[in-house]
Formats: C-alpha cells, structure tokens, sequence
C-alpha cells in the first residue's frame, strides 16, 4: 500500500495525491464505501489502547442537487468531512 503524499494546487489549497470522487447513488452504498476504507485502516496495540490507530480515515461527502431538468440553470453543492 503506497503512502499518500500532501501537495498544494495554484490557489494554495492543500489536497491528497491519489485520491479519488467516486459517485453513489444512496446511503447504502455510502456506508459501504466508508466499511471499505475503515478495513484499509492500520491499527497496533500500545499501553494505554489495544487498537491505536496508525492511519487516519477522511470520509468527505459532496451533495450536489440540481433540479430534475434536461439542462438545469443552477446547481447547490453541500460538503461534509468526517
């Protein structure tokens, strides 16, 4: 498993190489989706936790609604990251 590397864009906005959007269409599939990241997870045992975590879990959830048209005028876009 490769480590993920920090860059900056042209606006000094800091984001994660490598990283991908991946589009889903329910909550289901979101929760499988954070199942599978959990699993990617590296976890070792210390004094004070059996299950210390070695990595770090970003689940970001972008919401884009736009209205039920062939070509809609605007869009909202809502984002949460946990």
């Amino acid at each position: 498993r490769q480590s993920c590397k920090l860059a900056q864009d042209g606006n000094g906005d800091v984001y994660i190489k490598g990283l991908r959007e991946v589009q889903i269409h329910s909550a289901d599939e979101a929760f499988r989706f954070l199942a599978a990241g959990q699993l990617s997870r590296q976890v070792a045992a210390t004094q004070s936790n059996i299950e210390s975590s070695r990595s770090h879990c970003i689940f970001s959830i972008k919401v884009v609604r736009a209205p039920n048209v062939p070509y809609p005028d605007y869009a909202s876009v809502s984002r949460l990251s946990i």
